[in-house]
C-alpha cells in the first residue's frame, strides 16, 4: 500500500501476479477518498506475506507484515501530525478517513496462513481494538480451504483463551463459481 500513497508521479510502478504493470494513478489515497464520496466503508486488504505463487516469507517476517498493517491504519486515521496522517494530509485530507475494516490476506489459505492471520489481527487490535479484521478463505466455496477456514474461526469463537475471542470479525469468501 506504501506505494500507492503521496505524489502519483512519485510513485513506483509494479508488475503484478495477472500479468500486466500497475501505474498505482489509483491508489490508497484515492480508493478512501472514492469511499468517501459514496458514503460507503473502505476495506483495505493488506498481505500476510504469501503469494499465490506458493512463495511464503519467514516467521520472521510476521512483524513486518502486521507493522505494515498498523502504518496503513495511522495513515487513515491518524493525526496529521504523525508520520503516516502527515503524507495523507499532504496530499490534501488533513482529517482522518473513516476505517473499521482491514482485510488480512486476499484470498490466502492453507500452509501457515492462519498464524499469519492471528499474528497480525492480534497486534492490530492491541492498538486498534475496534478494527474489525477479516480473515480469507480462498477463492472457492467448494474446497476443503474455505471449510477449514470457517472450522478455525468456529473455534477461536469458542476458545476463551487469551487473544482468541474476537480474533476476527468477518469472513471474506470469494466465489469464482457459476
Amino acid at each position: 500500500w506504501k506505494d500507492t500513497v503521496g505524489p502519483v508521479e512519485q510513485r513506483k510502478e509494479k508488475f503484478n501476479f495477472w500479468g500486466y504493470q500497475q501505474s498505482y494513478g489509483l491508489g490508497f489515497f484515492e480508493y478512501f477518498r472514492l469511499c468517501e464520496d459514496l458514503n460507503a466503508e473502505p476495506i483495505p486488504v493488506l498481505s500476510c506475506g504469501m503469494a499465490h505463487g506458493g512463495e511464503r516469507s519467514p516467521t520472521s517476517e510476521y512483524m513486518a507484515y502486521a507493522q505494515d498493517a498498523l502504518d496503513m491504519i495511522e495513515w487513515a486515521t491518524g493525526p496529521a501530525t504523525s508520520k503516516w496522517g502527515k503524507i495523507r494530509a499532504e496530499a490534501g485530507h488533513p482529517e482522518p478517513f473513516k476505517l473499521n475494516y482491514i482485510g488480512i490476506g486476499n484470498e490466502d489459505c492453507g500452509g501457515d496462513y492462519f498464524a499469519r492471520f492471528k499474528f497480525i489481527s492480534e497486534v492490530i487490535k492491541k492498538k486498534y481494538p475496534n478494527i474489525k479484521t477479516i480473515i480469507s478463505s480462498g477463492f472457492t466455496w467448494n474446497d476443503t480451504n474455505f471449510h477449514n477456514t470457517w472450522n478455525q474461526v468456529k473455534d477461536w469463537e469458542k476458545s476463551k483463551k487469551g487473544n482468541d475471542k474476537n480474533l476476527c470479525d468477518l469472513v471474506d469468501e470469494h466465489y469464482y463459481n457459476e
